[in-house]
């Protein structure tokens, strides 16, 4: 089966980059074709050329689109499906309202909230609402031995993103007022990588992705395992909205336990509907925050015994390996 997959900034190192290559990689690894589409490619050579069976999309990405192709190439048979974000996060234009509901966007809504949201998304574009979650990317996320240059106490890996301002402040920025070995891995954290960043964003609208390039990893991506492997707890911190809402989780959520890693989670409830109990731990509030994190420092075997079951849970079932069976799942019950 060919896939094509819209990335239009595969130089970009934030989530939807990381995404892609979890796709990419579980795609390839399962025996099928699969080729990304990027904001340098021509939509109709591509299309035409590579003749995907599924096409993945977002609705971000939707002005980069030629309709009138697609319309032709899903009567061939190809299935679109296309990602959208819960509707009352963002103000969708008309335009692209109507084409959704119109049946010209695509022929599978998903996203990664949760299914009981389904209803409120379904009524807003019309069509079925397919829940496909984030995942561990098996060719990074597994256990290894730990790394001395990353052992510590208390890890946290993630870019230090404006939207997380306030919980970082609640959640992390105390933990190094408690005397705990503390590490901070990321982008944005320095003055140097802000500008870095800011580089990057203009080169972009300025049509100059050589200068995309002038921002590096922190950290390998290869060494992802290690990191997590290595620290005797890795914390995992979402924005507000997802703390509020709970219907959500970031990657982080299964790369961790997936490399290995004992994880202490934020509030963000949908999480229950991936780990158990005693498989990631998940803090009620602020305050049992900071006591979990105390208590399982100090409680090496009960650490550990959680951390084998979360790794086992979440290598077992959920890798973008799990989320292509899922997609090929549905592409073939629209063509039955």
């Amino acid at each position: 089966m060919k896939i094509l997959y819209h990335l239009p900034y595969p130089e970009s190192l934030y989530a939807d980059r990381f995404i892609g290559e979890g796709y990419s990689y579980a795609f390839l690894d399962k025996g099928h074709s699969f080729k990304f589409l990027t904001i340098d490619d021509n939509f109709s050579k591509v299309i035409f050329e590579f003749k995907p069976d599924i096409f993945i999309t977002s609705v971000f990405y939707y002005k980069q689109l030629d309709f009138k192709i697609l319309k032709g190439e899903r009567a061939r048979g190809l299935k679109v499906f296309f990602n959208s974000p819960l509707p009352h996060q963002y103000d969708f234009p008309e335009e692209l309202i109507k084409l959704v509901r119109g049946g010209n966007w695509g022929d599978v809504y998903f996203g990664a909230f949760a299914d009981e949201w389904g209803s409120k998304m379904e009524s807003f574009f019309g069509l079925k609402y397919h829940h496909i979650a984030l995942a561990a990317n098996k060719k990074y996320h597994f256990p290894t031995t730990s790394d001395k240059k990353y052992q510590c106490d208390i890890i946290f890996m993630g870019a230090n993103l404006p939207d997380k301002k306030e919980t970082f402040a609640e959640w992390l920025i105390p933990l190094f007022k408690k005397g705990y070995q503390i590490k901070v891995l990321g982008r944005d954290w320095t003055k140097i990588d802000v500008f870095k960043r800011k580089i990057g964003s203009l080169s972009r609208k300025l049509g100059l992705p050589w200068l995309t390039n002038t921002r590096n990893f922190v950290v390998p991506l290869a060494e992802e395992n290690k990191i997590y492997s290595s620290a005797k707890i890795s914390i995992n911190i979402h924005d507000l909205r997802q703390q509020r809402e709970g219907n959500d989780v970031n990657e982080r959520t299964f790369k961790i336990p997936a490399c290995g890693g004992f994880e202490i989670c934020d509030p963000v409830t949908i999480v229950r509907k991936y780990f158990n109990p005693d498989e990631v731990v998940m803090a009620r509030d602020s305050k049992e925050w900071f006591q979990l994190i105390d208590y399982y420092l100090k409680h090496d075997q009960e650490r550990e015994t959680i951390k084998a079951k979360g790794t086992a849970r979440a290598l077992r079932d959920h890798t973008y390996h799990n989320r292509v069976d899922q997609i090929i799942d549905i592409y073939h019950s629209l063509k039955d």
